[in-house]
């Protein structure tokens, strides 16, 4: 079965049988076919493109803004901020900070050193005081079997006993099950260790 509008050119009185039985055709002043209607089927067709390319547009849209999302908020599994848990400070100086902003402030882009037993970051606090940040993790210095660090308690209890002008002041150290943070004041042109 055969639908829609016949050409003009078809409508000779050699084709008159031959579209007989169709009842889905059309054409303009024709005495077999019964007449087309004005409205044509091109407005719907171009409102289902439109509704598509809109879905598409949409989907397209949701899936970039959630893939910028993830590369925003990129987890760093090892930064101690991901360890969760409460942090126990103590403190050698009184301070103008937390440890909630230390530890926020431990990112990739903030690190000034590596090392043995850990990387350094650089963190700029609210009020525009610098530190420098030492984060020793377990599991980049002991092996399983031991439980405790010698390097970092003999560092805290040098440091924070010392008071002299030509060694670094350690302001306070930062613990959480595996990770400890001493948090030194930042030399801007120099080693802070």
């Amino acid at each position: 079965m055969l639908f829609g509008r016949v050409p003009q050119p078809l409508l000779l009185v050699a084709y008159n049988g031959s579209f007989a039985g169709n009842p889905g055709l059309c054409a303009e002043g024709s005495k077999d076919l019964r007449e087309c209607s004005p409205v044509s089927h091109k407005p719907c067709q171009v409102k289902l493109a439109m509704y598509c390319f809109i879905a598409v547009a949409a989907v397209l849209m949701f899936s970039l803004s959630y893939l910028l999302f993830l590369k925003l908020n990129k987890i760093d599994r090892k930064s101690p901020m991901n360890q969760g848990g409460s942090w126990d400070v103590k403190h050698f100086h009184v301070l103008k900070f937390s440890e909630d902003e230390i530890v926020r402030s431990l990112t990739q882009e903030n690190i000034i050193g590596k090392g043995g037993s850990g990387n350094v970051y650089k963190v700029d606090l609210k009020c525009g005081e610098q530190l420098a940040v030492k984060h020793m993790s377990s599991a980049d210095i002991l092996p399983k079997e031991r439980t405790r660090w010698p390097e970092y308690e003999a560092e805290v209890v040098a440091l924070s006993s010392l008071c002299h002008m030509n060694v670094v002041k350690l302001y306070c150290c930062i613990s959480i099950e595996d990770s400890n943070l001493l948090v030194y004041e930042y030399m801007p042109n120099g080693s802070f260790l």
